[in-house]
């Protein structure tokens, strides 16, 4: 009886395991070409994982690299002192 509630328990532990979004910590004192290597190397991953069928662990380095990708708008951003008018880009 004890061993089905564990089991049950490390089941309902895993499940929500696997649907948390995988923080990647940066700190903005990573140099911008550093963290644009970072994505670029998550991205390799990412895409190795998914041929691999690894839907879960792909999708892990996509939430990473979004939060990376984020992380460095920010910082470019904030590097910027022009006005945001100023900042935005003409779309082709």
């Amino acid at each position: 009886m004890a061993a089905a509630r564990a089991a049950r328990e490390a089941g309902q532990l895993e499940h929500k395991v696997a649907e948390e979004p995988a923080p990647y910590q940066v700190t903005s004192t990573l140099p911008v070409a550093e963290i644009e290597y970072l994505i670029e190397q998550l991205e390799k991953q990412m895409k190795t994982a998914a041929a691999d069928l690894e839907f879960e662990r792909a999708a892990i380095y996509r939430d990473q690299i979004a939060e990376l990708k984020q992380k460095l708008q920010l910082i470019q951003q904030a590097e910027d002192a022009r006005p945001e008018w100023q900042r935005i880009k003409p779309t082709l």
